[in-house]
């Protein structure tokens, strides 16, 4: 999570919970395609 709240210039952990731990599937899923992109553009390779 730590590292979550840092890609998205969170200073609070607590702000990275309040948005993403309760979500739905389609907002996890849209999360997760925004995060795969935001990490192409920093030249970020995902595994």
């Amino acid at each position: 999570m730590k590292d979550i709240a840092a890609v998205l210039g969170h200073t609070r952990i607590e702000t990275t919970e309040n948005y993403y731990i309760s979500s739905t599937e389609e907002e996890r899923r849209k999360v997760g395609e925004n995060f795969e992109i935001a990490m192409k553009i920093k030249g970020c390779e995902l595994e």
